[in-house]
């Protein structure tokens, strides 16, 4: 698919995570949608993995890592995607997640409480926001500053769901909850086949 994501190798200080659900209409074009977001997420962990002060930010983590792209040598791959990404403070605990699109993200705690739900960004139906780079004379896209920034304090035993939106838009709220709570202690891997198999 065009999903991507990243896991950052953890830091003394922070600990950081992504998705980026690429733009299927791209390929409709002859390109293929996964390589922007692929490459939207590498950078994304080259930033939280060596670069501290933005990784503790997610929305300067999402910026930093789009700039990357957009300056890459060879030139930036053409396309665009979604994006959620998390950042936790290893020392306070604070977990903060920017959100660009329709993907999300879910802390849920103990009994399956949500402690922290992101909610969509669109234009219109169908028309979320994006991060994009462009065939030359075209324009679009939306500015990663635009994200939704999110915070919560986080507790041991906490699970942090981050989904694009082919999980959103077929699983209910409540099944991710229901999923979430009584998976807890599997894996990650565990979890998230169990979600999209429903």
């Amino acid at each position: 698919g065009e999903d991507a994501f990243f896991v950052a190798e953890p830091t003394l200080v922070t600990a950081a995570v992504g998705i980026a659900d690429g733009v299927g209409g791209w390929s409709g074009q002859g390109i293929d949608p996964a390589l922007f977001a692929w490459e939207l997420m590498n950078r994304c962990q080259d930033v939280a993995e060596h670069e501290a002060p933005p990784a503790a930010d997610p929305r300067r983590l999402l910026e930093s890592g789009f700039e990357l792209l957009r300056k890459a040598s060879g030139g930036a791959p053409v396309g665009s995607s979604t994006a959620c990404v998390a950042s936790l403070d290893r020392l306070s605990g604070e977990l903060r997640v920017a959100n660009l699109g329709d993907s999300g993200a879910f802390l849920v705690r103990g009994g399956g409480d949500c402690v922290l739900e992101s909610k969509a960004q669109q234009h219109r139906f169908n028309c979320p926001y994006q991060l994009m780079v462009a065939p030359a004379g075209y324009g679009g896209g939306d500015d990663p500053k635009l994200a939704d920034v999110y915070a919560a304090k986080v507790q041991e035993g906490d699970l942090l769901v981050l989904a694009t939106d082919g999980v959103l838009d077929n699983v209910s709220r409540e099944q991710l909850l229901d999923v979430a709570t009584e998976m807890r202690s599997a894996g990650p891997e565990a979890i998230a086949e169990r979600l999209v198999h429903l």
